[in-house]
């Protein structure tokens, strides 16, 4: 019987851009069941519980760095995660929406 804590999220996501956090692949083995499913989004806000039916968070970083995410299941089984937020002129996106052309 375990609770297995499964993560999926962008590893690099651009500081200001909505991303994701989901938790919906994480299950129970044998007599076990999921029953609360928390993600602290490492933004300061601590964790907050996202349900055991959607078990997604959508974010976004307001500063770039390292964050460190963490997901919970039961209270109990935590696994942590890292995500890196990049400013613009570091993720080295040089163009603008006024740029780009139609082919």
């Amino acid at each position: 019987m375990a609770l297995y804590a499964v993560l999926k999220f962008e590893l690099v996501v651009q500081g200001e851009d909505q991303t994701r956090l989901d938790a919906s692949s994480s299950y129970a083995n044998g007599g076990d069941s999921i029953s609360q499913v928390e993600i602290d989004a490492g933004d300061g806000n601590g964790f907050i519980d996202v349900g055991t039916s959607n078990r997604f968070l959508d974010v976004q970083y307001p500063t770039n760095g390292s964050k460190t995410i963490q997901l919970r299941l039961n209270g109990t089984e935590t696994k942590s995660y890292t995500l890196e937020a990049l400013s613009v002129a570091d993720d080295n996106l040089f163009s603008s929406d006024g740029e780009l052309e139609i082919h």
